[in-house]
């Protein structure tokens, strides 16, 4: 199953910068880009709601997190390593549930 918090986690650690750091207000240019390469990569690998996705990080409202993949776009173009450190960071999210379930399964 799918740990949202996980996600932050690795995420943030990817970027390096605190889970708080992506949950937080702070609307700085990078930290923004970052909160939307992030939005958008966990929307479309794991097809999250908007307002799940709005609550995973830390939003009131769904339509803060579309407003915010729909500039994910720009951003990528605008900071193409952010884009890498998520896919790296969704990636190791990934490999680690998948090794978690392979331990588990041999310990039955």
């Amino acid at each position: 199953m799918m740990n949202g918090a996980q996600m932050l986690i690795s995420l943030a650690r990817e970027y390096g910068v605190s889970v708080d750091d992506l949950r937080g207000l702070d609307r700085s240019k990078h930290l923004a880009a970052m909160r939307a390469i992030g939005m958008e990569s966990i929307r479309h690998t794991y097809k999250l709601s908007y307002p799940r996705l709005a609550k995973l990080f830390g939003r009131l409202d769904h339509t803060t997190a579309i407003a915010c993949i729909k500039r994910a776009p720009k951003y990528r173009q605008e900071y193409p390593h952010l884009s890498m450190a998520c896919v790296r960071a969704l990636d190791t999210y990934v490999w680690s549930a998948e090794l978690a379930v392979e331990n588990l399964e041999t310990c039955t």
